[in-house]
Order: C-alpha cells, then sequence, then structure tokens
C-alpha cells in the first residue's frame, strides 16, 4: 500500500495500515543496518525518508482519530444510536471518519465547545521553534537498541555539535550546555553502545573539551555546573573501560599542543569513522569552512620514489591494527606506499589481538602499522612488542591518510628510537 495515496484526513483505518507499513520498513532497515554497519551512510537518505514518512502519517492519523472523536461526542450528546452511519468533515473539510448513521436521522451540526484560542505570545513561541526545529521536532525518537553505532554516534555528535571557539560568553554557555546535554544518564547509556575504541574517541573528546573550559576566565555557576559535568566521566569510565583517555586526570598534559587542539582532534577522528562532514554549528559556520580530517585524503598523490623509505616498505606485505577498517583507505595505502599487500584486520572482540601478535610473531609481515587514536594501551603494548621480538619494521601512526602514515614511519623508521621512549609513545 502506498501511503502517499492516503489522504491527509482519509479513512483512519488505511492511515494506521499505512503508518504500519512505514513503521515496519524503517525498523527492517535498522535491522539491516546493526547486521551490517558499513551500509550506514548510502542508507542515511533512506532512513530520512522514512522518519519524515512516518512522522507525516503519525500526524495524519491522529487528526482523523481526532475527528472520529468529534463525531463521537456528537452523537452522544444528540441521543442517536451508536451503531447508525456517521459521516464527519475534518479541519479541511474532506470526509475522515465513516460509519453507520441512516441518512433519514441527520446529525445535529452541533460541536463541542472550542478551546480558548492560543494567545499572540503562544503562537510566537511556536513560530520560532518551528523555525529552529522544523515541525514535529518534539516527535522525533531516540535510537532503538537495534540501531548501528555509526548512527548512534552521529546523534550523540549532533547533540554536542563540533567544538566551539570562546570569543564571545554566548559560545562559552552554549559549550556548556551542549556537553551538559551530551553526558545525561540517558545518553551515557548510548555511550555504551558504541565499539570500545570509539568510546575512547569520544570521551577524550567531551573531557578535552571540559578541560577547555576549566582553563578559561569564568564565574561561579560555570565552575559549579562544569564540576557537575567533569565528575560525571571517571564512573563512567571506569565501569565501561574504554581504554586511556587522557585528561582525566590533572596531571595529564594535551598532546596535541594544547586541550582545544586536542578536541578538535578527536572530533575530526570521529567523523572520519562516519565518513562525512558534520555540520558546524550556526555561529562557527559563518566564521571557518570545517577542518577535513587528516585520515581522508582521496587526492594525496602517491610517494615519490626518491622519498628514502620507499625501499624499505616497496614489497612488503604489511598490515595496519585499529580502528574501522575501510577497503577505500586500505587500497590507497597499498598503492600509495606499494605494499605487496596490506592487511586490515579487526582487533575488535576476544582474542582478536592475541591473532595479530601470533601472525607478527611468526613473521608474517613486513611492516607494522599501529593506528594510535583507534588502539587501547593495553592492545598496542603486545603488537609492539611482537613486532621488536619479530625484527619486524613498525610504526605508530596518528590516522590511516597517507600523509600520516607517511609521518609516522618518518618518525619511527627515520632514525634510531630506543623502546622505553617507543612504548611510552603507545597510547
Amino acid at each position: 500500500m502506498d501511503p502517499g495515496g492516503v489522504s491527509a484526513s482519509g479513512d483512519l483505518d488505511g492511515l494506521l495500515e499505512a503508518l504500519d507499513e512505514a513503521d515496519a520498513a524503517l525498523r527492517a532497515l535498522y535491522r539491516q543496518l546493526a547486521d551490517d554497519p558499513d551500509l550506514a551512510g548510502e542508507n542515511e537518505p533512506k532512513l530520512k525518508e522514512l522518519h519524515g514518512k512516518r512522522l507525516d502519517l503519525a500526524q495524519r492519523v491522529g487528526l482523523a482519530a481526532l475527528a472520529r472523536r468529534r463525531v463521537s461526542q456528537v452523537v452522544q450528546s444528540e441521543g442517536v444510536p451508536s451503531d447508525v452511519e456517521v459521516s464527519s468533515k475534518a479541519a479541511d473539510g474532506s470526509s475522515a471518519v465513516s460509519g453507520t448513521i441512516a441518512e433519514s436521522e441527520p446529525v445535529s451540526e452541533k460541536t463541542p465547545t472550542p478551546s480558548a484560542p492560543a494567545s499572540d505570545a503562544q503562537l510566537a513561541q511556536w513560530k520560532s521553534t518551528a523555525r529552529s526545529n522544523g515541525l514535529g521536532s518534539g516527535l522525533r525518537t531516540a535510537p532503538s537498541p537495534a540501531t548501528a553505532w555509526p548512527l548512534v554516534l552521529h546523534e550523540l555528535m549532533e547533540t554536542v555539535g563540533p567544538p566551539r571557539d570562546f570569543e564571545t560568553t554566548v559560545a562559552t554557555i552554549e559549550e556548556i550546555d551542549a556537553l551538559d546535554e551530551a553526558s545525561t544518564g540517558e545518553r551515557q547509556e548510548l555511550w555504551r553502545r558504541l565499539p570500545r575504541h570509539v568510546q575512547q574517541l569520544w570521551l577524550s573528546m567531551l573531557v578535552a573539551r571540559t578541560r577547555v573550559l576549566k582553563e578559561a576566565p569564568s564565574w561561579t555557576e560555570t565552575k559549579d555546573r562544569l564540576k557537575e559535568i567533569n565528575g560525571r566521566y571517571p564512573p563512567w569510565a571506569k565501569a565501561h573501560t574504554p581504554g586511556h583517555v587522557n585528561g582525566m586526570q590533572l596531571k595529564h598534559e594535551p598532546m596535541q599542543g594544547s586541550w582545544a587542539q586536542d578536541a578538535r582532534h578527536y572530533w575530526d577522528a570521529l567523523a572520519d569513522l562516519l565518513g562525512e562532514e558534520l555540520v558546524a554549528v550556526p555561529h562557527e559556520a559563518a566564521k571557518r569552512k570545517p577542518k577535513r580530517a587528516v585520515s581522508d585524503e582521496e587526492d594525496t598523490p602517491d610517494m615519490e620514489p626518491a622519498w628514502p623509505l620507499l625501499p624499505l616498505v616497496r614489497g612488503r606485505k604489511a598490515v595496519i591494527l585499529g580502528g574501522d577498517p575501510r577497503e577505500p583507505n586500505r587500497e590507497r595505502l597499498e598503492r600509495a606506499f606499494q605494499f605487496a599487500s596490506l592487511e586490515w584486520p579487526s582487533i575488535e572482540g576476544p582474542r582478536k589481538v592475541e591473532a595479530a601478535v601470533e601472525r607478527i610473531r611468526r613473521g608474517t609481515y613486513g611492516v607494522v602499522l599501529v593506528l594510535q587514536p583507534f588502539v587501547a594501551h593495553q592492545q598496542a603494548t603486545p603488537i609492539i612488542e611482537a613486532a621488536k621480538d619479530a625484527g619486524v619494521p613498525w610504526a605508530i601512526v596518528e590516522g590511516y591518510g597517507i600523509a600520516s602514515v607517511r609521518l609516522g614511519l618518518e618518525r619511527f623508521l627515520g632514525g634510531s628510537h630506543g623502546d622505553a621512549d617507543d612504548a611510552r609513545r603507545a597510547p
């Protein structure tokens, strides 16, 4: 049945049937994405279409049900038997409901007393809300338990928005409100549904943004709110162990030069996992173009023949560990560095790290790359130790773009590096 073929105030049963079909289609798509999260990007337009269709039908069902209720009230007030035929008009004048009232017994035109008209202030508030959030925004549903994790992450990132520049007091307040909203108990339930390496990035981003605010000049009320927000992170991290989160302790120092740069770094890493640029908050969008994550460099050229480390990696079988394996990025790296092959196995799940370590120790690979933002310290340590024991060149890289991998290789293979220092560089 085509939902679009049912008029806005048509038969209630027909509307309910169309609504049920739209809801079933939406849930089926979510189940499909739960089985294969990589399809989230290409199915996002379809998800939006189904959500919009379901919302529209839900509103039309409400109008039809309201019309039926009013007819029922008229019938009861006039003493008309309930088994006679009734016809009603919806708000737009079209037929909304049909029952069984005899034509020889017309229904009285008496209608229930209408409610008081909305005040000018109420109308102004409604218009403002509709302009900001769109019609029906209050009916949007939170991700269901079957929602794929990329869609959950997208929901969370839309809630907090990208890191703000604190050039105005308003921006500071907006940032505090966003961090507060993103870390409520309800939102923390969504954190649990992210893969472990994504939890680590997400919490690191929130902590870095909170540290930025803590170092900024503020008043007492702001400090109290920040203390409350900051107090939510350690209990959650202790309960769910997402891995090392820099900034959780006062003695920690920023890794990218400042907490603001750390926050932007983690935001870009999260956005890259979704394979999209998230929309900046309005007051920032006019100031700057969103930064493109270094992990997404389709146009970066291959290594030039004179690159000093090319002979060391060319023709070798390599492996990259960490993050969410993506075939286009894997192929691009394999081609750029002229690897004989490049494997990118997932290390999420029981014994997957141990399996990778065993292959490294057996000499399966000639180059080992560890994606620092996506690998926990306890995962990185045995991987690096296995590469050292096997005498295999290895490097810690900041992202899976060509430039990031090149910098990592130059940093770790371009000269001598002590074992103790390398171990401490691991996340």
